[in-house]
């Protein structure tokens, strides 16, 4: 298989990874809100000091290409913290306890689940046989399936016992992440601060434009 057509297929597996909920979990590992789960700015800006006297990146016209980079690089700290074994036993069992729940919620959403599992067999499957065109397949009716079952989900995570695991898996989560990184925190800090900033400019934009109308 050429490099090309491995880098296809690395991506299109991460894509699917992404939708079938692995190892990010619906939100779980999502400390620094880089659009990987439901992770708040509050959430994230309890985990550290504040970022300040930053400069700002949105006047400088930086602010996208700053973000992407911190995301890139919190992804990349995540990823190596996941690869944690007691983390990663969290991980599963908070998975299950979500499941559960969801199953509980909707016959229905049972099913669903049981898709997802056969998507993930089906998707090393077509990996090994280089089957690009079943790969997209698979992570277009994943992500349906996933978008089918996020409002569960969401509730499901809202549950008391769940809800409780879930922030301690993120206390150490971030525990480890600073293991990998000690610069974790503040590229956190700098990630919420710097998206707070892009909403309050787009709000901000939002409302003159409807200003300027009125006023014209």
């Amino acid at each position: 298989m050429s490099n090309a057509t491995s880098d296809t297929f690395r991506r299109l597996r991460s894509t699917l990874l992404v939708a079938l909920g692995v190892v990010t979990m619906a939100g779980l590992t999502a400390c620094g809100g880089d659009g990987e789960g439901g992770g708040s700015a509050s959430d994230t800006a309890s985990m550290g000091g504040q970022a300040g006297g930053l400069p700002s990146a949105t006047q400088s016209g930086g602010a996208m290409m700053e973000m992407r980079r911190l995301n890139k690089q919190l992804s990349s700290i995540r990823q190596q913290a996941m690869q944690d074994s007691s983390l990663q036993q969290q991980a599963q069992e908070l998975q299950t306890m979500i499941d559960a729940a969801i199953r509980e919620m909707s016959p229905q959403a049972g099913e669903q689940l049981d898709r997802m599992d056969s998507i993930r067999g089906q998707l090393r499957t077509a990996q090994s046989q280089g089957d690009t065109a079943q790969l997209r397949s698979l992570i277009m009716e994943a992500q349906k399936l996933n978008r089918a079952l996020q409002k569960l989900r969401q509730r499901a995570m809202q549950q008391e016992e769940i809800a409780q695991q879930i922030k301690q898996f993120r206390k150490d989560l971030q525990a480890q992440m600073r293991e990998v990184n000690p610069q974790a925190d503040s590229l956190m800090d700098r990630a919420d601060s710097l998206r707070k900033e892009m909403q309050s400019q787009a709000q901000g934009m939002m409302g003159g434009g409807a200003s300027d109308t009125a006023g014209g």
